[in-house]
């Protein structure tokens, strides 16, 4: 039953992410690549879509793919040359 479902699967899966798709069931791919094929399925393969993804209930949600990326709000902050230049000693 689960290798029908898999092949059904399979063949519903654009061509693009099919390889993809084989080496997560495969057990061959990386945690990265495991979590883009999830985030791809739950938005239909669409990357632009995959992109705007708000599902903050998701567990997932801070390994997802195609985000930007955000500096931690913990890492210090180092001071610009722009304060240096300003100041003269006298």
């Amino acid at each position: 039953m689960n290798k029908e479902r898999i092949e059904n699967d399979h063949l519903a899966i654009p061509s693009k992410y099919r390889k993809l798709y084989d080496r997560v069931m495969a057990g061959k791919a990386s945690p990265r690549e495991a979590i883009k094929l999830h985030c791809l399925e739950c938005f239909g393969y669409s990357q632009v879509d995959t992109k705007k993804c708000d599902n903050y209930l998701c567990k997932l949600y801070r390994f997802r793919p195609y985000q930007k990326v955000v500096k931690s709000p913990t890492e210090p902050v180092h001071p610009s040359n722009d304060d240096e230049l300003g100041e003269t000693d006298n």
